[in-house]
């Protein structure tokens, strides 16, 4: 938090929480310490009672099960900051980073580590099958079947108006820089927990900018050490 390019991504979320439905920000904790708050905003929406909520792409199929069609609702990609909200803006376009390119397509291989049955062979096969189904044309073809999952691969097209709004395909799919945070389990539950009630605690205005900063730092420093003892990591050589 000493970073105020970092420091300043929270500033900006808690100008953007001003905006939001009153207690929608109300943390609750599942059994693994993931966030329950999205399981919520379906309901609320279909019933009319929000104008607009922020869901994957998932939530296409959802409404074409329940009836609803194109021309009932309207998607529009995630906002691009720019030096009008803060002079940290850069120029990247960040329209297509919030789930995709990868999307669904997080696939995992194990190992014979992981799974005795697994062979080369086998996984030469699994591979194999993987570099088929993440093609533009088949990937398409899934992505259309199912409604859900912007295609934001190269060469790949949406058939529905709902899906093509939502696509800002880049001219690459280089990767910008990001940097992962603790609310994903990229440390461990108990961070994402406790990241999650510290940052609730800060867009309900029950912790100033300067606690929250406190808070913040102090559990990253803790949950990152918790992960390397665990992880067998020595940290010492990434540190300056």
């Amino acid at each position: 938090m000493k970073d105020p390019r970092y420091a300043e991504a929270f500033k900006l979320l808690k100008q953007f929480s001003t905006y939001w439905e009153p207690n929608s920000v109300d943390y609750t904790s599942g059994p693994n310490g993931q966030n329950l708050a999205s399981t919520w905003l379906m309901t609320p929406f279909i019933d009319n009672k929000l104008a607009m909520v922020f869901l994957t792409s998932g939530a296409f199929s959802q409404l074409k099960q329940l009836g609803w069609t194109d021309s009932q609702y309207g998607v529009i990609p995630f906002p691009n900051i720019t030096k009008s909200a803060t002079p940290y803006a850069g120029n990247t376009d960040i329209s297509y980073v919030v789930n995709a390119p990868t999307a669904d397509w997080q696939y995992y291989v194990s190992t014979e580590k992981a799974d005795h049955t697994m062979t080369p062979a086998k996984q030469k096969v699994v591979v194999d099958w993987l570099k088929y189904i993440t093609t533009p044309k088949h990937s398409e073809e899934v992505i259309n079947q199912r409604g859900t999952t912007v295609p934001t691969m190269i060469g790949t097209k949406a058939v529905t108006a709902s899906l093509k709004t939502a696509i800002q395909p880049p001219d690459t799919l280089k990767p910008p820089v990001i940097v992962d945070g603790i609310l994903d389990n990229t440390l461990t539950p108990t961070a994402a927990n406790q990241g999650y009630k510290i940052l609730t605690g800060y867009l309900t205005n029950q912790l100033t900018f300067s606690q929250f900063s406190e808070q913040w730092d102090e559990l990253i420093e803790q949950q990152t050490d918790a992960w390397a003892a665990q992880n067998h990591v020595d940290l010492s050589k990434y540190l300056t």
